[in-house]
């Protein structure tokens, strides 16, 4: 185990939670706002706003994560749209995924990692249009987001264009979704 594992104890404890308890302990350490605004959201609301905070932030620890090529991030987001689809292979890849996680990722997003298969049977504990528009967000977000992980970034994006595709595969489809 590294020491960005999350331990057995804190596994255990997540296992006993309810779905509504478990998603706010994963979003108080991977959300920088959202932990305090979502729960203000009312029922009903709140429990797929968060589960939608937490797809997102899967493919945000994918795109992030330094140790993976650019085509593991295209093969990794691309094997998430099918998972958050269908609710089938979360486990299998949570554990291909999960290994490859540098310890230069925050304890959270590997503890969010490895929970994936909860926050996919979440996810589809909940209508079809919600997992619909759940599952549309995180494939744009996750088509869209490898295209600038494949370009040599270091010195920008190359045009305003270019900055507003990115702002919208990483933030703006997630607004549409809300919306």
């Amino acid at each position: 185990m590294s020491e960005n594992s999350p331990s057995s104890d804190t596994k255990i404890m997540l296992d006993h939670l309810s779905d509504d308890d478990f998603q706010a302990y994963l979003l108080q350490d991977v959300s920088r706002t959202f932990a305090l605004t979502i729960p203000e959201l009312p029922n009903g609301l709140k429990e797929a706003v968060a589960n939608a905070y937490l797809l997102c932030r899967i493919v945000d620890t994918i795109e992030d994560e330094v140790s993976l090529s650019p085509a593991q991030k295209e093969y990794f987001c691309t094997g998430f749209i099918s998972v958050t689809k269908t609710g089938r292979q979360a486990e299998a890849f949570a554990q291909e995924l999960g290994p490859l996680l540098s310890s230069q990722t925050i304890p959270a997003e590997h503890l969010l990692i490895q929970q994936i298969p909860r926050v996919i049977a979440i996810t589809h504990g909940f209508s079809s249009y919600q997992i619909d528009a759940l599952a549309n967000c995180v494939e744009t977000m996750a088509k869209g987001m490898p295209v600038f992980q494949a370009q040599n970034l270091k010195i920008g994006l190359s045009t305003l264009a270019d900055m507003d595709n990115y702002c919208y595969y990483v933030a703006g489809c997630v607004g549409e979704m809300l919306a």
